[in-house]
């Protein structure tokens, strides 16, 4: 048998396998793209009676200079990593949040961990788990909270943080919010953009 041809019918096999993997991992995956998410709350919404809400928000965090808004509180002794993604490091944040329009309009305030302990075998990388409130203190959602509650792996492009509830208008509100990092820096410095679907009464 020519060896040529048995080459390129192993080469043609792996292609075709590794065709089959990727699609068959797509057809299984969720699809966290924003205009994704939002076909599928529009015709959960409208079969519910509830309002749906769709906010798109940006957030800014500071972890460098002397005035940051993510500051740790919290490290594993134990842990000889010292980077800003090191398993049991725990901060708190107060990041501003913003309008479309790029105007203040609240604060992003609450607590996260490191909870990866082998961030290099782990499909998404290295993951927090946090708990936050969108704190709304200026417009149309002034005095009014978005609770999230959620594990935010960083390598995915999108990323659903559940909402868990809310005060306010958005009192008993339920939810995602797709998160995508719009810049980051390796200091820890970061522009996140949310877009975020709200089911409430």
């Amino acid at each position: 048998m020519d060896t040529s041809k048995v080459i390129d019918m192993r080469f043609i096999l792996l292609w075709c396998c590794i065709i089959m993997e990727v699609v068959h991992g797509r057809n299984n995956a969720v699809d966290l793209n924003p205009k994704a998410v939002e076909k599928w709350y529009d015709k959960m919404a409208s079969a519910d009676g509830r309002k749906l809400t769709k906010l798109h928000l940006y957030s800014r965090e500071i972890a460098s200079g002397g005035n940051p808004t993510v500051v740790q509180i919290a490290r594993w002794a134990n842990n000889t990593d010292t980077g800003i993604i090191a398993f049991g490091r725990t901060v708190v944040v107060d990041d501003t949040l913003a309008s479309e329009s790029y105007k203040i309009i609240g604060r992003v305030q609450g607590i996260y961990s490191w909870t990866t302990s082998t961030p290099q075998t782990a499909e998404d990388g290295p993951a927090s788990t946090g708990v936050f409130s969108m704190v709304f203190t200026q417009g149309e959602y002034k005095g009014s909270t978005i609770s999230l509650l959620c594990n935010d792996p960083i390598f995915p492009k999108y990323r659903e943080l559940p909402v868990v509830g809310g005060s306010g208008i958005f009192r008993l509100a339920q939810g995602s919010v797709i998160e995508e990092t719009i810049s980051g820096a390796p200091n820890g410095d970061a522009l996140v953009k949310f877009t975020a679907f709200i089911v409430h009464y």
